[in-house]
């Protein structure tokens, strides 16, 4: 069941359409957004208090790394490379915590050997850096006061809630040098998955109850489902062949917070959390990093950029496009404000903008009609969407942290979220709902803010679909307010 197939496709880090480092900056969004559509071989999440940058993140990691890992960042996530694939996504997403705004970040990864252990340490601290408040299996163990030791083991482990698998060795203390020394290299890598409990006493208590007839070396795995196992963590190729079996039958962690039972862990948690990962850097310390790299990426990508332009012949034509969509529906006529100077009908939002959000935010022609003819119920609440786009994400782009906050806030007052539109997914599959063309150039609605409810036919839905235009900065506005079609539809 829970066992290692040698056919299990234990990677799945991709190579993009880039031959240099150049050509990563030049496609990141491209990239990043192909990596939201791989199917991780691991997952993991942890729930933090403090907004995660990604520049931060990727500073962190670069800085930290023994292995060449160059990140490419995004506004809410990242990817990072090595030897030209792509091995990790990690994201960032508010959720709600209580009555309060938390973060979860998140680490996808595409495979697992030597080297992404290191990632997952880094990520763990990192995840203390940002005051960590949660994680899965996080409040199993608090309850029954579960340690490394094995106290509590037997309430944990048959916890019908756990997700993590529980690692089981024997004491350390008989072994040779050699032997003690690969044990512990084992114990670290396999913290990284799940708790493990060193106890002489339960590595035989498994062993006899099960049949296993586990040698000293030996650990004892236990899956959230599935009977245990021995893995040699002796040996001296343990990594990586034997932790592969964690990309088998072991569901991907996915937490889910709602503001009933969602309540920051204690300390048995807290400790298994921290065992064995660096000591945390400071926030300020990660603050002045990520801020320095950002701007050493957004020099990088400048100075590419113009290298790029200056190459072009003069000669060159570009090829021929249909011909560039705009707001051309906007005719300024007098409209009906509320008393906070929005809109009350849906119809009069494109007007509305073009006067209040110019150069800015635009809408669409195809989106002007679509909200021209929906009679939506909410109109000022898809007016105030366009206004947090249009003033926070230009600075969300220029690493202004208090803008992320600000619009994370904001969109949690107006019971929206922000996030990928899954465009790079569907457009082979929607025919050209996803795409547009905006001054002789082809683009994607990658991104939508979205309300809560999902239902096609509930008339408060809202999907606002947009994107971010690199060459301007201004955000482009290509449907609403409702649903772009997908598979299901």
């Amino acid at each position: 069941m829970f066992g290692y197939d040698p056919h299990y496709p234990e990677d799945r880090s991709f190579r993009p359409d880039a031959a240099t480092i150049e050509d990563y900056i030049a496609n990141a969004d491209d990239i990043i957004l192909r990596a939201h559509f791989v199917a991780p071989v691991w997952t993991d999440t942890a729930v933090v208090s403090t907004r995660p940058d990604p520049a931060e993140i990727g500073s962190y990691i670069a800085i930290n790394t023994q292995v060449e890992l160059f990140p490419i960042l995004s506004d809410d996530c990242l990817i990072l490379t090595r030897n030209g694939t792509i091995n990790q996504l990690v994201t960032i997403a508010p959720i709600h915590f209580g009555s309060t705004t938390a973060y979860q970040l998140t680490i996808n990864q595409f495979n697992i050997d030597v080297t992404t252990i290191g990632t997952l340490m880094l990520i763990r601290d990192l995840a203390r850096t940002y005051t960590l408040i949660d994680y899965p299996d996080a409040q199993a163990i608090d309850e029954h006061k579960f340690t490394g030791a094995g106290i509590g083991f037997n309430q944990y482990s048959t916890d019908p809630r756990r997700q993590r698998p529980i690692f089981v060795m024997r004491r350390f203390s008989a072994f040779s040098g050699s032997v003690r020394n690969e044990m512990s290299l084992a114990k670290l890598s396999l913290t990284m998955f799940g708790p493990v409990v060193v106890s002489d006493k339960i590595h035989s208590q498994i062993s006899v109850r099960h049949d296993l007839e586990a040698h000293r070396t030996e650990t004892i795995a236990i899956p959230p489902a599935g009977e245990p196992y021995v893995i040699d963590t002796a040996a001296p190729d343990f990594m990586p062949d034997e932790i592969r079996f964690l990309a088998d039958d072991l569901p991907l962690l996915k937490l889910d917070n709602s503001p009933d039972d969602a309540r920051p862990i204690g300390p048995n948690a807290t400790s298994l959390w921290s065992q064995n990962t660096p000591p945390t850097i400071s926030l300020a310390t990660l603050v002045e990093q990520g801020a320095r790299f950002r701007q050493v990426m957004d020099d990088f990508s400048k100075s590419h950029t113009i290298e790029s332009q200056s190459e072009v012949p003069q000669t060159y034509i570009p090829p021929r496009l249909p011909p560039a969509e705009t707001v051309e529906l906007v005719q300024d006529r007098q409209i009906e404000l509320d008393g906070e100077g929005l809109p009350i009908r849906a119809e009069d939002i494109p007007i509305w903008a073009s006067r209040t959000l110019a150069n800015r935010l635009i809408i669409l022609g195809r989106a002007a009609k679509a909200l021209a003819k929906s009679d939506h119920p909410e109109p000022t609440r898809i007016a105030k969407g366009l206004q947090a786009l249009a003033e926070f994400k230009p600075r969300i782009a220029a690493g202004d942290r208090h803008a992320i906050d600000e619009f994370n806030n904001c969109l949690m007052q107006l019971r929206l979220r922000d996030g990928f539109s899954n465009a790079e997914y569907l457009k082979g599959q929607t025919g050209d709902a996803y795409l547009f063309t905006h001054d002789g150039r082809k683009m994607l609605l990658d991104r939508h803010l979205a309300s809560t409810v999902s239902g096609f036919n509930d008339p408060k839905l809202i999907r606002i679909y947009y994107t971010r235009d690199k060459h301007t900065g201004t955000i482009i506005v290509g449907s609403a307010p409702y649903h772009l079609p997908t598979k299901k539809s």
